[in-house]
């Protein structure tokens, strides 16, 4: 015999609230509504032990909100297949089912992409989506028509910046210039002087933040970044083995971890050992940093925190919190400490 679904009467009588106080609860209104913390906690509780699922359509009806947020990525494919990918997704997906929505991916197929933009808005986000959340890669992302369409109609906008930071108004980013003072201060504390950068593309704005960040760190001890110690490493064009043996640099910084393993892998082909003859520390912090050898030291962006907040932001906006619309933030990483960082050339305990 098939089992009855569960209503909000029944949450409300396990609760020992109004099935209208359930409502506000699970509609995300009990701030608004002056419901007290823990009388929406065990609401929410309830609900999870009785197995409560609302009846979505009829709360788009009642509420004129569909409870769907759209996820339109400028690089689709990043979403699977990068070190941030799953990360954001992971983010997006935990804030959004805390707060009893679903997403939506705008995947930029070819055939949405040569819909003009005004008819993006009416057809595809008109009624579909309460809000449209954007996860920008690079300066030119090709999504700033309908980013810009999709800001002047009745709906939350807000974005992740996977590069530099956000270019809308609401969103959320990394910050390149802390990332570059965490690989200073702790190489300097191994007594590392002669510290370079490799990476590979200077130009971008925010390789550029990394690189005076670092050269700042580098003055306030004492220290400098000479061009020479900016490298713009790639197979085949590699001049480090040569840098090294020389002496004038013991330890580098380097854009991305996939770089960095594999330049362990050809420092030790060369018969240099890592960290012993030069420590490396990496940014990133990708499923493969812990497993190569040694073990990736390295720096994690915050891009599961980063898609929390800008998706928590968005609902915020949504609903009508107060202090939603609060402007464009970056976060702070972290260092991962691991096996390829150790003491310079010299330096005893």
């Amino acid at each position: 015999m098939r089992k009855r679904p569960v209503t909000l009467k029944d949450v409300a009588e396990k609760a020992g609230v109004s099935a209208t106080t359930v409502s506000m609860v699970l509609r995300g209104k009990a701030d608004r509504y002056g419901i007290a913390a823990a009388t929406a906690e065990r609401v929410t509780r309830m609900a999870d032990e009785l197995g409560f699922v609302p009846n979505r359509l009829a709360s788009s009806f009642s509420t004129g909100r569909s409870r769907m947020i759209g996820i339109m990525p400028s690089n689709p494919e990043g979403l699977f297949d990068t070190w941030y990918g799953p990360r954001i997704l992971k983010g997006c997906v935990a804030e959004a089912n805390r707060r009893n929505y679903h997403l939506m991916l705008m995947d930029q197929s070819p055939a949405w992409r040569e819909i003009p933009p005004n008819t993006f808005a009416n057809e595809l986000v008109g009624g579909r989506i309460d809000g449209l959340l954007v996860i920008e890669e690079g300066l030119q992302t090709g999504l700033e028509p309908y980013v810009e369409v999709a800001e002047t109609m009745p709906m939350a906008v807000s974005s992740i910046a996977v590069q530099g930071m956000p270019r809308l108004a609401n969103g959320t980013g990394v910050d390149y210039g802390q990332m570059a003072r965490i690989a200073v201060e702790h190489l300097a504390k191994l007594g590392h002087k002669n510290i370079g950068l490799i990476l590979q593309n200077r130009y971008l704005l925010e390789v550029q933040t990394l690189i005076e960040s670092f050269n700042q760190e580098l003055k306030a001890r004492g220290g400098s970044l000479p061009p020479e110690r900016i490298m713009e490493d790639r197979p085949g064009r590699n001049g480090l083995v040569d840098t090294i043996r020389s002496g004038s640099i013991t330890a580098a910084m380097v854009l991305f971890d996939g770089e960095a393993a594999r330049i362990c892998r050809e420092l030790a082909e060369s018969g240099l050992r890592v960290p012993n003859d030069f420590s490396l520390i990496g940014l990133g912090d990708f499923p493969l940093s812990e497993n190569i050898w040694p073990p990736l030291t390295t720096i994690r962006p915050p891009m599961d925190e980063l898609a929390a907040r800008a998706t928590r932001h968005l609902l915020d906006q949504i609903e009508g919190k107060k202090g939603a619309e609060n402007g464009s933030v970056q976060l702070p990483a972290e260092l991962v400490l691991r096996a390829s960082t150790g003491l310079a050339p010299g330096i005893t305990l």
